[in-house]
C-alpha cells in the first residue's frame, strides 16, 4: 500500500517551485489515469502506465522527466523500480538533440532596452545590454554582485565569475 502522505521533512527539501511543478504534473497524470479507468497497484503497472501516458499525451521530454521525478517523490517505494520509464527517458535523451536558439542581436537588444527605459525599468535595460555584450546567462546576471566587478586602472571592468572557493579553485 502506498503512503497516505508525504513526510514533511521530504517536502522541506524541495524548492516551492519544484513542488508546484511536481503537483501540476502528477495532477495531470492522475486525471488521465482516472479518465481512462486505470488504478495501478504494482510498480510494473505504474511503470507501464507512465510510458502509456507519454505516448497518449505527447508530453515533452522535460515534462516526462518532471513527472517521473514527482511520482518517485510521492511514492518513494517506486524509486529504482520504474525501469521501463527510465529506459525510455534515457533513450529519448540520446535520440533527441538539444535545441539551440540564435542569440539576440545587438540591435534587437537596443530596441528592447529602449522599451524598458520608456516604462521606467532602467536596471532591466542595463542588465539586458550587459548580458548581450558579455554573453552572461540569465542566472549569472541575476547572481552578479558588486564584489564580482573589478575596475582596471584603464577604466575597463572585469567580471570575476566562476568558483571562488572549493577544490577546483586555484
Amino acid at each position: 500500500m502506498p503512503p497516505l502522505f508525504v513526510e514533511q521533512h521530504q517536502l522541506d527539501r524541495l524548492q516551492p517551485r519544484t513542488l508546484l511543478s511536481y503537483r501540476r504534473s502528477v495532477s495531470i497524470w492522475l486525471l488521465w489515469l482516472d479518465a481512462n479507468g486505470f488504478s495501478p497497484s504494482t510498480a510494473t503497472q505504474y511503470d507501464d502506465l507512465l510510458v502509456e501516458f507519454l505516448h497518449a499525451t505527447k508530453i515533452t521530454r522535460s515534462g516526462f522527466t518532471t513527472l517521473l521525478a514527482a511520482v518517485e517523490f510521492v511514492l518513494p517505494n517506486l524509486r529504482r523500480e520504474l525501469r521501463w520509464s527510465r529506459t525510455v527517458l534515457s533513450s529519448w535523451r540520446v535520440l533527441a538533440p538539444p535545441k539551440h536558439t540564435a542569440p539576440l542581436p545587438w540591435i534587437g537588444g537596443l530596441l528592447l532596452a529602449s522599451s524598458f527605459i520608456l516604462v521606467g525599468r532602467h536596471s532591466v535595460a542595463f542588465g539586458l545590454l550587459l548580458a548581450i555584450r558579455t554573453g552572461l546567462r540569465p542566472g549569472e546576471l541575476l547572481g552578479l554582485q558588486a564584489k564580482d566587478i573589478q575596475l582596471t586602472p584603464r577604466g575597463t571592468a572585469v567580471l570575476a565569475l566562476g568558483a571562488k572557493r572549493g577544490t577546483k579553485v586555484g
